[in-house]
């Protein structure tokens, strides 16, 4: 044997082995990625102090860790610990493994979710927190807790919760995207055990209209234990229903529009119909390169909210205006001024300044 064909034969044999090492060494793969944000607000709010809280104050609205594990080519994990609000309260978000069961390529994607995610119900509590040019979704703390999110989420029918879903979606190269999701759950939240026999149902389903514009539908089955003319009821049951659109992608450049709008029964005996709306805007200017800022956005939020539709003078709305700043790509500073009034004789408006430093990695 000559010296090249040595040379050769040594250097196929490295190759199969690093080759072979490289197969068994590239799962698990774990990437680590995280947001926080900050907030100030001063609102004049001290009307109504026993329930919204102080007139102005600092405080951590999200400090999140997410790790995201990619067990196989199929199968993969996502964990994410949040501290919010007061000391102490640390709670678990996302918690689920997610099973691939199509190949790559396929036409159609079929997934199985299961453990803690959120409800497939609400399109904009769907949209991350990540970059939201609202600030909040719902009111946020200084606000009384009275928004189609805060409204919606209260009776159980958005936010997280423990189950397990089926997912399929349009799969690579689809001309036109879309997505369905179905799932079951506890129905009692995050992290919390069942308390009766009967479960929640949910289904979204998205559709691309075209290159900017996605619609979707979302209808959801929520159980609850309530007290009916005297008697507890386990199998005590609330529907709702939404519809929703959006307009371009946050944080892209130019215009980013959402719409939805959520009507269902609350959870209390005689199940009174509420109705929600809300519409979230922001336009995207993005700076020359060697600007100060990377970019400019203004952006408002519009949030009509009835608890009971049959009772007069129940309804409020939220309103907020204001500018996001973008320091980097993933820093912004947020500044806007909100006014939330109530159809409520003799309960004030109230007016003042939501202000946020959000960053994620």
């Amino acid at each position: 044997m000559t010296r090249r064909s040595r040379v050769v034969l040594s250097t196929l044999a490295f190759a199969v082995v690093t080759t072979g090492l490289s197969a068994q060494e590239r799962y698990p793969q774990v990437e680590l990625r995280g947001r926080l944000q900050a907030q100030y607000y001063w609102l004049d709010n001290s009307q109504v102090a026993a329930l919204a809280g102080p007139t102005n104050q600092f405080f951590l609205r999200r400090a999140r860790l997410d790790v995201r594990v990619q067990i196989s080519d199929a199968v993969s994990v996502i964990l994410q610990p949040t501290y919010e609000g007061p000391v102490g309260n640390t709670q678990l978000r996302d918690a689920f493994v997610n099973w691939r069961l199509t190949r790559p390529d396929a036409a159609t994607r079929v997934e199985l979710r299961a453990g803690q995610e959120k409800r497939p119900f609400s399109r904009y509590e769907l949209t991350s927190s990540t970059n939201l040019p609202s600030i909040e979704r719902g009111a946020g703390r200084g606000d009384i807790p009275l928004t189609a999110n805060d409204l919606f989420k209260a009776a159980g029918f958005l936010a997280h919760d423990v189950g397990a879903e089926i997912r399929l979606g349009s799969g690579p190269g689809d001309g036109v995207p879309w997505s369905l999701v179905t799932g079951v759950y506890n129905g009692q939240g995050g992290t919390t055990l069942d308390v009766n026999n009967a479960k929640s149902f949910g289904a979204r389903a998205t559709v691309g209209v075209s290159r900017m514009l996605n619609v979707g539908a979302s209808v959801y089955s929520s159980d609850h234990i309530v007290t009916v003319a005297g008697t507890p009821d386990s199998a005590f049951r609330t529907t709702a229903v939404g519809v929703d659109g959006e307009w371009g992608t946050v944080g892209a450049p130019g215009l980013w529009l959402l719409a939805e709008a959520m009507y269902g029964s609350a959870p209390v005996a005689g199940k009174p119909d509420m109705l929600g709306f809300t519409a979230v805007g922001a336009y995207h200017f993005r700076q020359r390169e060697g600007s100060w800022v990377y970019a400019l956005e203004p952006a408002f939020q519009i949030d009509l909210v009835d608890p009971n539709t049959d009772v007069d003078d129940t309804a409020a709305v939220l309103i907020r205006a204001g500018l996001n700043v973008y320091i980097t790509p993933v820093t912004q500073l947020r500044i806007m001024i909100e006014n939330q009034s109530f159809h409520a004789p003799g309960v004030e408006s109230i007016f003042g300044l939501r202000s946020a430093i959000t960053v994620h990695w």
